[in-house]
């Protein structure tokens, strides 16, 4: 009877055991590695504890609101750039105007002094004219050659 009686016992035991053990219950710490707590041993992984949760979605919050501090910078500095390449077309484009007005003034005081000296010219010319047309030879003065022998 008492052997019956301890292996009943030892039976309890083995069921207390059991239920109560590190395996049914999925105690975290069984799956630590004895190369240091960053290491866990696989086939004993019952998963993570609330804490180490908490901590995986507080990181990956700080992450996800550095992403959204670097994308603003991004877009701000790609704003910056595209506001800078902007007054940079402005000013080539306000260049190149006031460039064309230039040409555009010289070629009309080109184009004035070019009437002025063609206007002179016609006078010297008019002027020319006037000396040398008035004393044109006639007839008469080209009859008397030949006509006194010598």
């Amino acid at each position: 009877e008492q052997q019956r009686l301890a292996d009943k016992r030892a039976e309890e035991q083995e069921l207390r055991n059991a239920v109560l053990g590190s395996f049914l219950t999925e105690d975290p710490s069984v799956a630590c590695s004895a190369f240091g707590p960053h290491r866990v041993i696989t086939d004993r992984w019952k998963g993570m504890s609330p804490q180490q949760k908490k901590e995986i979605a507080r990181i990956q919050q700080q992450q996800i609101e550095e992403k959204k501090r670097r994308e603003e910078t991004e877009s701000r500095q790609n704003q910056a750039w595209e506001d800078q390449a902007d007054r940079a077309d402005r000013v080539g484009l306000l260049a190149q105007a006031n460039e064309e007005n230039r040409k555009r003034d010289r070629r009309d005081d080109l184009n004035a002094a070019n009437s002025r000296l063609a206007l002179d010219q016609r006078e010297k010319q008019l002027t020319l004219e006037k000396l040398f047309d008035t004393n044109q030879p006639t007839e008469d003065y080209f009859n008397q050659f030949g006509v006194y022998p010598r």
